[in-house]
């Protein structure tokens, strides 16, 4: 799971005064997202994700129909506007020039998995080892590493491999799979999805190996959940763990 708890508020009871300074000083004609601010919409309620501040949360129906709008492209009464200035004042939109339309995750299909295979090999004990060592150090980095900087280092790490020559082959991808599967038993992980996922998708990175990194949710009850995939091929999980989740950040 995700370390963060989901929470309703409305964008103008958070403003404040900020946001009447806002209204006075930014007569903007559209918003975007703020920087690591991502949502999407897992059935009927829409869920933001805050990466810098590590938590999600969901507005109240006024604030999330005059959210409606704006992405619709619809026209904007004083209402919509006054909770879109609250948002903006509360680092959740940015305020521009022009008309851009905030847009929900875009996300790679998710279409298989690798551990579904009915003909799976047993990890090397080496490289299941390697893998716990890895998986133990994800989950320090976590207790003492913001969500922002670990994305961030994630992020760097992708870019410079699309610079590079990739090599990696599918027994690159079942052996590091099956390694890391064999790891979190090993070291009581099987729970902890992020650690997991940040582990795999850097090994998979120096391995050559292109990986996306996804967080997704589900409501009723509200659950977060984090895997790796490879050109649409789930390397951490069995397709059935992370069908029910949608999206909300793609890496």
């Amino acid at each position: 799971m995700i370390r963060s708890a989901c929470r309703a508020t409305d964008g103008d009871a958070r403003g404040g005064d900020a946001a009447a300074r806002h209204r006075q000083c930014l007569p903007a004609m559209g918003y975007r997202l703020a920087p690591d601010i991502s949502f999407c919409d897992p059935g009927g309620q829409r869920i933001f994700l805050d990466v810098r501040n590590d938590r999600y949360f969901a507005f109240g129906a006024a604030s999330d129909l005059s959210m409606t709008r704006l992405i619709a492209g619809e026209s904007l009464d004083d209402q919509d506007v006054s909770h879109l200035t609250a948002m903006a004042a509360a680092d959740i939109l940015i305020a521009t020039a022009d008309a851009p339309r905030p847009a929900c995750c875009a996300a790679p299909a998710t279409m298989s998995s690798i551990l579904d295979r009915d003909d799976l090999p047993s990890p090397p004990l080496l490289a299941t080892l390697h893998a716990a060592m890895r998986l133990r150090r994800a989950k320090a980095m976590l207790r003492h590493t913001s969500l922002a900087q670990m994305v961030r280092r994630f992020r760097l790490a992708k870019a410079r491999l699309a610079t590079a020559e990739r090599s990696a082959t599918i027994d690159t991808a079942l052996r590091l799979a099956t390694a890391f599967q064999a790891a979190a038993r090993l070291v009581d992980a099987l729970d902890q999805c992020l650690p997991l996922s940040f582990a795999l998708a850097h090994r998979a990175l120096q391995h050559r190996l292109p990986v996306d990194m996804l967080i997704g949710v589900k409501l009723r009850p509200f659950e977060a959940h984090a895997w790796v995939q490879s050109e649409g091929t789930v390397l951490s999980d069995r397709l059935d763990a992370v069908q029910p989740y949608t999206p909300i950040l793609a890496l």
